[in-house]
């Protein structure tokens, strides 16, 4: 602005003008401090700054005002005491910023805290006087506790030795040391395990067969047996009582023809303690033979295995002795009978009274012989029976060593233990680890070989040990056997003994060779890039019967085997191919004695795999057979007629008239025949479906899939309707239907509509004595192991005997018989220590990697949508599981492989992996912290509750009693 200005006065004259110009000058922004006042940690940084481009800040620390003298700020400013930073800005042309005024302190340290006490074990069921342990990684710290559930002060008890919990209790415990702020508190509650002894599993009764026609209806005259031996959920059997139902049975006495039955039975007068939960029942198989309006002649007695073992002074009885009620006797037809005897044991030249070593023969006479039947020739029946002397140490055969398979016995040798080349004698092993040659006494009347035939025979000759030494005995009357083939006879093209035969060969325009060899493989491993050459001889009968014979020979196995180590693999398959346009009508399939003990000792699992069929043998199912060689018949049903008439009866069946409601029934595929020597053992048997017609749409074709079953037809009449495990390729295409047996049968794959099976499940959980199941507590290994081996034991797989394996698993621990078997199974192992650690959580990696082991699973996945898994140890064990359905990701995405499971999350997916449940129909509580809101309510009860249930397409569970009230049946 300009200012103009004169003075006046009178009197004079007035001033010149004044004229004075002025403008505005700008101030500089005040400075600004990062961070502002307040207490800081020391060593905290302060900067200053100011808005105004190119300004220069001076500042002082020691509460003064700060001038252009002042310190000239260009560093951020330390704070290591309290202070009081002052500051202004200057910048020529421009009014000086007003002064900024910031005060801080310095943040005491905070003390650090003490570690939180840990107890060893955590929280859980135990058994009682178990020691707690108390530790902290605080060094110095005092642990201080309680066990009456209050919070623990430094009044209260100090740790000093490990706390044995005897009752249900809860500790408390807090950490302290001076300098250091006291730790949290720690809480972990316990509840003492009492274990109730439970009947799980009951042996079969060995089937009584030879009956003559009109016994009576009665446990005595059927020759039931008074007791079975059950196995204890300890691994302990026992024999028990059983109360036979045989008025329930389907035998009629009046019936004149042969009649095969089963009886059941109850388990009554249990041992104090013992308990049976599921009402397991006894069973046992009874065949009574068909009238016979023509008398029959015995014209053999068998010969019985000689009794030894017995101590001195056992009494002079029938009973004592041990000698049986009944033998096998051979007619003139040829047919078998089981005759009663009566023994004369006071004639045998056997005294009770002397300390001396005894060895005597008792013979019996052929007594209430069925109507029908003679013993023109008064033949008897004679046993052998050694009494040990007084304090004298002998020893027991344990195990025979079965010979090798005798191959390529000449058509038409005679009928004679020499003349078929069998050995004298057997190499045995004694309870003392050695071994010896014994003579055996070949039972080749009874086998069936007919040195008639021109046919292709293969069958199994029985021996018994005979002529033991005075300090061997053979208390449970092992046997030996031994598999002989005799080949077919080499056809007479010139005979003209069958015109019609002949005729058909002459329309045929080339004769298909005898015998022709080809060469197949034995893979290691699932991608077929590491096999051995294997060769398959196709014999061709005069009936034009094609069957294919593989043997799995040793050298073969020591290849292969070695070539599976070396490549980490853990299974070896015999691929079998078929003859373009020239299928097999039957494949046999032969691993002798030794090549089994070989792929034994390697623990891999074995598969046999044709085009009809894939059969999975596990390691631990493998581990389990016995000694003898192994052996396959694979038969198809490929002639029209015969597929006619079973799918008819499969159909008809009142199983699969249930199972589907009277809806459709349609057989999908060729049935199938299957043989082998050996029952009882867990085995997987795939049925491909490549030869069935799968719908395109990818809604009907999982439809279609839900609808298929496999209805089993066991030589012993009994039947069951698997629902199976749909199995896809690495593309996801559906290839075949598996399940899971434990012996072998004719097979049918089935196309149900509206599929309703009816299951029995037992429960493989259990929950805690309070009456809760804690759904939320993660699993640890040990109730890992428990889980597992209660579906080993219902695929028959024996309770292992030998305990204490891990340092950490004493004889007493609640779980060691289980822990136990899925070791000897291969699903679970210690650590390098020799250490179980049965308290340790189980992580979902873990259990995919459990569950791989277990289902033989595999995958061909590279990659997997789960970022948590990549690179991670069980990255393929995660793929095989989350391909075939087991286990799933989480909403985030993620996989979490480390993540603790929780007793809930394992009852869902050990149902998924053995494909039960959930079980749905349940309108009570079982388990107090249950509820029926709960998400896996219907997963516990399936785990949990022994059941009846009707299976839905779905693989949902109706329970039975439920359903048949919904339903009025």
């Amino acid at each position: 602005m300009t200012i103009k200005a004169i003075a006046v006065k009178a009197g004079m004259t007035d001033s010149a003008v004044m004229s004075e110009s002025y403008t505005i000058q700008p101030q500089v922004a005040t400075p600004t401090a990062e961070p502002g006042s307040g207490a800081v940690p020391a060593g905290t940084t302060v900067a200053l700054s100011t808005t105004t481009p190119g300004a220069t800040i001076y500042y002082t620390t020691d509460g003064n005002t700060p001038t252009t003298s002042s310190n000239v700020y260009s560093t951020p400013i330390p704070i290591t005491g309290a202070v009081t930073i002052k500051a202004f800005a200057v910048l020529a042309g421009m009014t000086d910023s007003a002064v900024m005024s910031e005060s801080y302190t310095i943040t005491p340290l905070p003390q650090p805290q003490v570690a939180t006490p840990t107890a060893v074990p955590g929280s859980g069921v135990v058994t009682p006087g178990t020691p707690v342990t108390l530790k902290t990684t605080t060094p110095g710290a005092t642990i201080y506790y309680t066990t009456d559930g209050s919070t623990p002060t430094t009044s209260s008890d100090v740790y000093s030795t490990p706390i044995p919990v005897n009752s249900a209790l809860t500790i408390k415990a807090m950490a302290t040391k001076s300098g250091m702020t006291d730790s949290s508190v720690m809480t972990e509650s316990y509840s003492i395990y009492v274990p109730s002894i439970v009947v799980t599993n009951v042996k079969p009764a060995p089937a009584i067969t030879g009956l003559p026609n009109g016994t009576a209806k009665t446990a005595s005259a059927l020759g039931l047996p008074s007791q079975v031996e059950v196995t204890l959920n300890s691994g302990a059997t026992i024999e028990v009582d059983v109360d036979w139902l045989v008025a329930d049975a389907s035998y009629d006495p009046d019936s004149k023809e042969k009649q095969t039955f089963t009886v059941q039975g109850n388990l009554v007068h249990l041992p104090g303690g013992i308990t049976n939960p599921q009402n397991l029942t006894a069973s046992i198989q009874v065949t009574v033979l068909a009238d016979s309006a023509k008398e029959t002649d015995i014209v053999r007695v068998a010969e019985l295995a000689p009794i030894t073992g017995l101590s001195n002074g056992t009494p002079k009885t029938a009973e004592a002795l041990g000698l049986p009620e009944r033998v096998e006797v051979t007619l003139d037809d040829d047919s078998k009978l089981s005759v009663i005897v009566d023994w004369a044991v006071s004639e045998a030249d056997y005294d009770p009274k002397s300390k001396e070593s005894q060895s005597f023969t008792v013979t019996g006479e052929l007594v209430k012989l069925p109507k029908g039947v003679t013993n023109s020739k008064d033949l008897t029946a004679s046993i052998q029976v050694r009494v040990r002397a007084e304090n004298e140490q002998v020893r027991k055969i344990v195990k025979v060593r079965n010979p090798e398979a005798i191959d390529d016995v000449k058509n038409g040798t005679r009928k004679t233990a020499s003349a078929l080349g069998l050995p004298e004698e057997v190499r045995v092993t004694l309870d003392d680890d050695s071994t010896l040659e014994v003579e055996v006494r070949w039972d080749v009347d009874s086998a069936d070989y007919d040195p008639d035939s021109e046919e292709k025979q293969r069958f199994t000759v029985e021996g018994i040990l005979v002529n033991l030494p005075d300090d061997v005995e053979n208390p449970e009357r092992l046997g030996a056997s031994v598999k002989v083939t005799v080949r077919a006879a080499t056809r007479d093209r010139e005979r003209d003994d069958d015109k019609k035969d002949k005729e058909e060969r002459r329309k045929q325009p080339e004769t298909t060779p005898q015998d022709q060899t080809r060469t197949v493989k034995v893979e290691a491993g699932n991608e077929g890039i590491v096999f051995e050459p294997l060769e398959i001889v196709r014999t061709t009968t005069s009936k034009n019967k094609k069957a294919d014979e593989v043997v799995l020979h040793l050298e073969t196995a020591k290849v292969i085997l070695q070539r599976a180590e070396q490549n980490q693999k853990d299974i070896i398959r015999i691929a079998i191919d078929d003859l373009p346009g020239s299928p097999a009508d039957e494949i046999l399939v032969t691993v002798p004695t030794n090549a089994l003990e070989l792929i034994k000792q390697q623990r891999v699992a074995l598969e046999i795999r044709t085009k009809d069929v894939v059969i999975t043998i596990p390691r631990d199912t493998l581990a389990m057979l016995s000694d003898k060689e192994l052996y396959f018949r694979i038969v198809p049903i490929t002639n029209s007629q015969d597929k006619k008439e079973i799918a008819q009866q499969t159909i008809d069946d009142e199983i699969v008239q249930r199972a589907t409601g009277g809806q459709q029934v349609q057989v999908v595929g060729k049935p199938m025949t299957i043989e082998t020597n050996y029952s009882n053992h867990r085995t997987r048997v795939t049925f491909p479906l490549e030869d069935v017609e799968l719908p395109k749409n990818p809604d009907d074709l999982q439809a279609f899939l839900s609808t298929l079953a496999v209805f089993v037809e066991h030589a012993d009449d009994e039947k069951e309707l698997k629902t199976g495990t749909i199995r896809y390729d690495e593309n996801g295409k559906p290839v075949g239907i598996e399940i899971e047996i434990s012996k072998f049968s004719t097979f049918t794959i089935l196309s149900l509509k509206g599929k309703q099976l009816y299951v029995e499940h037992p429960a493989y959980m259990v929950g805690y004595p309070n009456g809760t199941f804690q759904p939320n507590r993660i699993l640890t290994r040990a109730e890992m192991a428990a889980m597992l081996a209660s579906f080993l034991q219902e695929t028959g797989q024996s309770v292992p005997q030998e305990n204490g394996v891990f340092a950490d698993v004493k004889a007493g621990h609640w779980a060691a018989a289980s822990i136990q078997k899925v070791r000897d199974a291969g699903l679970m192992s210690g650590d390098a220590k020799g250490l179980f650690h049965p308290e340790a959580i189980v992580t979902r990696a873990q259990m995919a990697s459990i569950i791989a082991k277990w289902k033989n699973l595999s995958t061909t996945k590279k990659d997997l949508p789960f970022a948590d898994v990549q690179g991670h140890w069980a990255v393929w064990q995660v793929a095989a599981v989350v391909e075939q359905g087991i286990m799933k990701g989480y909403v985030d995405g993620l996989f979490h492989p480390d993540q603790g499971l929780t007793r809930a999350e394992a009852t869902a997916l050990f149902n998924r992996a053995t494909g039960r449940g959930p079980l749905e129909g349940m309108t009570k509580m079982i388990w107090k912290d249950v509820p029926q809101t709960h998400w896996a309510f219907a997963e516990i009860a399936e785990a949990t509750m022994p059941h009846a249930a009707y299976q839905t397409a779905d693989g949902t569970e109706q329970l039975a009693d439920t359903r048949e009230k919904q339903t009025g049946r």
